[in-house]
C-alpha cells in the first residue's frame, strides 16, 4: 500500500495521488467493446464504502494526512485489479493540518465536543482558560462596547460575506485568547439537526484557536453568558 513506504514518516506533510499508465490490453476486442458490460452494483459499493470508512477517530480525512495516504493504498489495488499498468503513487508536498479533538467547558460542567478549522493551531496541553464573553457576530461596534483582553470570546458565526478568518483576526488584535464559534439559526453554516462543523481554513498568524460547536451547545452557551459572568476552558488539539 501506499502508506508504508520510506517517507511514510512525513505523511503530515506529502499529499498523494495515484497515476497510471495505458490499461494492459488482454484482448484484440474493439476499443468500445469495453463500455457494454454492465456496472458491478456490488463492486461499486464495496470500493464506496471501503473508502468512506477511512478516517480518524474523529472522521476527519484531511490531504496529507496518513488517511488520505490508505485511501490512495484502496485506489491503487483496484486500479490494478481491473488491469491498468504503470499504478504509482505520485507524492505532493503540502500544508496539511490534522485534527484529533477539541472541546469547551464551563468551571461547573461537562465538556462538551467541538471541531475546527483547518490550519488552526491547538492549544496548550491543558487548554485556554478565561471569561466567556458573547460577542455576537463579531461586528465592530458591539466589539467596541467590550473587553475581549485575556477572555474566550463567544461567536455567532452568522455573515454569509465576512470571512470567519478575518472576523477570528480582529478578535484576536481586540485581546481575545480563544474563540468559541456556533451557527445560530440563519447562518450561512452547519444548521443541519446535530451538525458539528468544520471548512478549509485561510487562519491567520497570530489569530488565537478558534472551535466551533453544535448550534444547541452554542444556544446553551450564549444563555450561560447571558446570566452572568461565565469562565471557560477551550482545549484544541490539532497539529499543522
Amino acid at each position: 500500500g501506499g502508506s508504508t513506504d520510506a517517507r511514510s514518516e512525513a505523511a503530515g506533510r506529502i499529499a498523494r495521488r495515484v497515476t497510471a499508465g495505458n490499461a494492459t490490453h488482454r484482448s484484440t476486442a474493439a476499443p468500445d467493446a469495453h463500455f457494454d458490460a454492465r456496472i458491478d452494483r456490488a463492486a461499486l459499493r464495496r470500493i464506496i464504502e471501503a473508502i468512506s470508512s477511512v478516517g480518524s477517530p474523529t472522521g476527519h480525512r484531511a490531504t496529507g494526512t496518513p488517511e488520505e495516504h490508505e485511501v490512495a493504498g484502496i485506489i491503487a489495488a483496484e486500479m490494478r485489479a481491473i488491469g491498468l499498468a504503470n499504478v504509482e503513487f505520485e507524492d505532493v508536498p503540502v500544508d496539511a493540518w490534522r485534527f484529533t479533538r477539541a472541546s469547551v467547558s464551563l468551571a461547573d460542567g461537562p465538556a462538551v465536543e467541538a471541531s475546527s478549522l483547518a490550519g488552526v493551531e491547538g492549544t496548550p496541553p491543558g487548554g485556554v482558560t478565561g471569561d466567556l464573553v458573547f460577542v455576537g457576530d463579531g461586528r465592530r461596534d458591539r466589539l467596541d462596547r467590550l473587553d475581549l483582553k485575556g477572555r474566550i470570546a463567544l461567536l455567532d458565526w452568522h455573515s454569509h460575506t465576512v470571512g470567519v478568518s478575518e472576523t477570528g483576526l480582529e478578535l484576536g488584535r481586540r485581546g481575545a485568547a480563544a474563540i468559541v464559534a456556533s451557527c445560530q439559526d440563519g447562518a450561512a453554516h452547519f444548521q443541519g439537526e446535530g451538525a458539528l462543523g468544520t471548512s478549509v481554513g485561510r487562519w491567520h498568524d497570530g489569530a488565537p484557536p478558534i472551535v466551533v460547536v453544535r448550534k444547541t451547545d452554542g444556544a446553551e452557551l450564549i444563555a450561560s453568558c447571558r446570566g452572568g459572568r461565565v469562565q471557560a476552558t477551550v482545549t484544541l488539539d490539532a497539529d499543522n
